[in-house]
């Protein structure tokens, strides 16, 4: 906990230090407001043939202040939620504050940089509970979780022989809910070094590239995650510059320290093979190597050897379309990485496909989501703006990520192996904006032999009636599936939501809206620990009717 407050500590100096820093090189925007909402709830509660009806109040002010300037940038989001629940028996209040905050500090142009984020919101814990669990709904079963980063970037161009990019980062990760013997939730500390080494103009015509990667992360109530990769790719020209004699390497090793489990699947894999490369420019390159590989064996077993032909693809057909593809073997087996995206002037397209080896903290900093990000301190679709990527690096410095397209998975500690393909598209034209995704993950956790499989349909819209008036409108679908042992657990979950809003001045906001959830299949039941709430098949309707007073000021 100490080592927690310092933390908040550090970043509330270093963003008070930016804002002095910058103060004459630009102005900071800064919205502010203050949000009052009605709700009325029915829940049916399909397993104990039960209702609850509830009148409920959210008073929620909120702040949001963006700065960019030359060497410094920082934004931040904060809302606090204030939740009356009037029940047939009691009335319940509740609390919930959520903010998201990052920073960045140039301190040598090109060469030096610093970057941090703070981040703290509430969702549900077992990954059966998506899109269901909510503050007025199972909100006993709700994790607040808190994640910090602060990170070194040094960049060195490859003006002569070499160049280089390398990145120093920790991270720290908390939740507060502990539910179940599966101790599900997280608590801890990731150190995290990456380099890349590449060749300049004065080492051609020959090419070099070396990549490597390595963290620790020390988790408090289980044995820490040790993981490394290297990768190295060595290129000489043959018979023309375009075609190039191609030798790669590849080592990794993803462990837990102290575990000499013979059924763990963590081991460490080695690669090594030759083959051709043709790059006919910067963005057009097709790779074919024949590898041998060798896996560490578990005990009492031998080394397994293997040969296996690798391919990689980095081509842009246009400056609207790229594709990028890498097809190789881990230690899991078969392996690939594929990204394709096609972008025009108001609607982007973005196919993917990757496997990763991480922990669910660690996906609370994944990549974007969507194509959506706002840059005047809201966080409603009407109000956001067109990205060219969903790679982090294009978010502007100015601008605020909002999770329209929200991602499953489990708040545990544990390793898993996470294969996620996904086709994300979004629309931007006059008053309309529209976000949609189709997903499957699978996520294996390695140290508790739990597999869960989630499938999901996601679109977000905002149509504008006219200056004044808009309507916004979310579809949500997903199917969970759990399997361990000999238990397999389904959910089926359907969500959709209507509301539209009317400006009756320059700060002054009303809406009316309606919302239907509805979950079928299995109860949660023991995979994930004991949970309070509603567990099973259950339908949530709420009419909610809501005022909104708004300050903006740059």
């Amino acid at each position: 906990m100490d080592a927690l407050n310092g933390n908040k500590k550090y970043y509330f100096t270093i963003a008070s230090f930016m804002f002095v820093f910058g103060a004459s090189a630009a102005e900071i925007h800064v919205n502010a407001g203050v949000e009052s909402e009605y709700i009325n709830q029915t829940i049916d509660d399909y397993t104990n043939n039960s209702q609850i009806d509830s009148d409920n109040l959210i008073f929620s002010p909120y702040l949001s202040a963006i700065y960019n300037a030359k060497r410094v940038n920082f934004n931040l989001r904060a809302e606090h939620n204030h939740v009356s629940r009037s029940l047939e028996s009691n009335t319940v209040k509740n609390n919930y504050t959520n903010y998201s905050g990052r920073f960045g500090l140039n301190l040598i142009d090109n060469f030096l940089r610093v970057t941090g984020d703070a981040n703290q919101g509430y969702r549900g814990l077992a990954a059966n509970s998506f899109i269901v669990d909510d503050f007025l709904l199972n909100a006993e079963n709700l994790a607040k979780t808190n994640s910090y980063r602060g990170a070194v970037e040094l960049s060195l161009p490859a003006k002569t022989y070499f160049g280089i990019d390398s990145t120093l980062s920790y991270s720290n990760f908390t939740s507060d809910n502990q539910q179940g013997s599966d101790a599900l939730a997280f608590d801890n500390e990731r150190y995290l070094g990456r380099v890349n080494l590449f060749s300049g103009r004065d080492f051609r015509p020959f090419t070099m590239q070396i990549q490597g990667t390595s963290s620790v992360t020390k988790r408090s109530e289980r044995e820490d995650f040790l993981s490394s990769n290297v990768d190295a790719d060595f290129r000489a020209p043959l018979f023309t510059s375009d075609l190039m004699f191609t030798v790669v390497l590849n080592y990794e090793n993803n462990e837990i320290e102290n575990d000499f489990s013979e059924m763990s699947s963590l081991r460490e894999f080695y690669s090594y093979g030759a083959g051709l490369t043709w790059q006919v420019s910067r963005n057009k390159l097709l790779q074919l190597t024949w590898n041998n590989s060798k896996k560490d064996a578990r005990a009492g077993e031998d080394d397994e050897t293997e040969s296996f032909l690798g391919g990689r693809i980095n081509w842009q057909f246009s400056p609207r379309t790229d594709l990028q593809a890498q097809f190789t073997k881990r230690f899991f087996g078969d392996a690939a990485s594929v990204s394709f995206s096609h972008n025009t002037r108001h609607w982007r397209n973005n196919v993917s496909y990757s496997e990763t080896v991480t922990t669910s903290s660690q996906l609370l900093q994944n990549d974007l989501t969507s194509f959506f990000a706002c840059t005047n301190g809201s966080t409603s679709i009407a109000d956001c703006e067109l990205l060219d990527s969903l790679d982090p690096a294009s978010l502007p410095p100015d601008a605020i990520f909002v999770p329209f397209v929200e991602t499953n998975f489990e708040l545990s500690d544990s390793v898993i192996i996470r294969k996620n393909a996904q086709y994300t598209s979004a629309v931007q034209r006059r008053r309309t904006n529209i976000s949609f995704s189709v997903a499957q993950s699978i996520d294996e956790d390695i140290e508790r032999s739990l597999e869960t499989t989630t499938d999901s349909i996601q679109l977000t819209s905002s149509i504008g009636f006219s200056p004044r008036t808009t309507m916004r409108a979310t579809l949500r679908y997903a199917d969970v599936n759990r399997v361990r042992a000999d238990e397999d657990l389904n959910s089926r979950i359907n969500e959709f939501s209507l509301n539209i809003e009317r400006r009756f001045s320059k700060s002054l906001f009303a809406s009316i809206g309606y919302n239907y959830l509805d979950r079928s299949g299995d109860a949660i039941g023991s995979i994930g620990g004991n949970f309070g709430g509603i567990d099973g098949p259950l339908t949530d309707n709420r009419i909610t009717a809501s005022i909104r007073y708004q300050l903006s000021k740059r």
